[in-house]
């Protein structure tokens, strides 16, 4: 659920997308995120990476929409991986995930965690998804 801030107009530096994104129901965490209403997220992974499932698992468990690209099943590893230099201006990533919400490049997943006001060390591998 995403609600606008109250009392908050956009200026020349604030767009009307700088939102809150309200997070963890069962938690009633609240944190700020740069973004567009109904973005979803996009997840960059592979798969023996445990910082891309500890993500995923995040997403899930917060009911959040997202889409995961599993760069090493891509039918084209070398576009896969291109779209996303592209998308961080031309720098090779060294890890994944590389998360992203809209346009905007959150980082992996442990400034997604702290981007949605929820511990990382909460969330384990051996967590159940849903």
């Amino acid at each position: 659920m995403a609600i606008l801030k109250q009392g908050c107009y956009p200026t020349h530096t604030e767009s009307i997308c700088d939102i809150i994104i309200v997070s963890g129901r069962k938690r009633g965490h609240f944190s700020t995120l740069q973004g567009c209403i109904m973005s979803k997220y996009t997840v960059y992974s592979k798969n023996d990476c445990p910082f891309c499932r500890r993500a995923v698992i995040l997403l899930l468990q917060e009911e959040l929409e997202y889409e995961e690209i599993k760069l090493d099943e891509a039918d084209d590893y070398e576009k896969a991986v291109g779209e996303l230099v592209a998308r961080l201006g031309g720098v090779r990533p060294k890890t994944v995930p590389q998360i992203f919400l809209g346009d905007k490049h959150i980082g992996g997943f442990t400034e997604l965690a702290h981007s949605l006001g929820i511990d990382p060390d909460s969330i384990k591998l051996d967590m159940p998804e849903k």
